[in-house]
């Protein structure tokens, strides 16, 4: 595909965030997101925020060379409920109160050469979730070079644990022990 199934701060067809095919650079696939200093793309998941739950962003992030990921590169990924507004992903990152606190960075010069590694982020929500639906973000705040992004994943859990036995009561639901029970094989 040669098409970004994102929205950009410009839209979808800014030249500042790319489908890249460089061969054995990459996540998963043949293909990831390079993207510019500064810039930032998001895509709305549709999907309510739902009370009680852990939410777990989990993004593929890479180090191409020490041109395109210098010493001063800082990757973003985050978590919010509306559509990010800002001139910066740093921007972005510092003025949206849902982003402020579900958000995480890499400096992704500390990994080998033409790799990627997962970066990843946890989110849980309380008795009252966000209104609105999930937004996933994912923004350059680099002085220079580039931020490269594959294998976007996220997952969402139950955070009720009635019965304290520290497996979510969705699970234990699931696998067809008692969510409301600690004892025996339920525990």
């Amino acid at each position: 595909n040669t098409t970004i199934e994102w929205t950009g701060r410009d839209g979808n067809s800014s030249g500042q965030c790319v489908i890249e095919r460089i061969g054995g650079f990459f996540s998963q696939g043949v293909a990831h997101v390079g993207m510019e200093v500064g810039y930032f793309i998001y895509q709305d998941t549709e999907v309510p925020w739902l009370p009680n739950t852990k939410y777990t962003l989990t993004v593929g992030v890479g180090m191409r060379n020490a041109g395109f990921s210098p010493a001063t590169n800082l990757t973003a990924i985050g978590l919010t409920n509306t559509i990010p507004v800002g001139a910066t992903a740093t921007e972005v990152l510092t003025n949206d109160p849902l982003l402020t606190t579900a958000n995480a960075t890499k400096n992704v010069s500390t990994q080998a050469l033409s790799s990627f590694s997962d970066l990843s982020l946890t989110f849980e929500t309380g008795a009252t979730a966000p209104t609105g639906t999930i937004f996933v973000f994912l923004g350059d705040q680099s002085g220079a070079g580039r931020s490269h992004f594959d294998n976007v994943r996220l997952d969402a859990v139950s955070a009720l644990d009635p019965d304290g036995d520290g497996l979510p009561s969705d699970w234990e639901t699931a696998n067809s022990l008692n969510p409301n029970s600690g004892a025996g094989n339920d525990g």
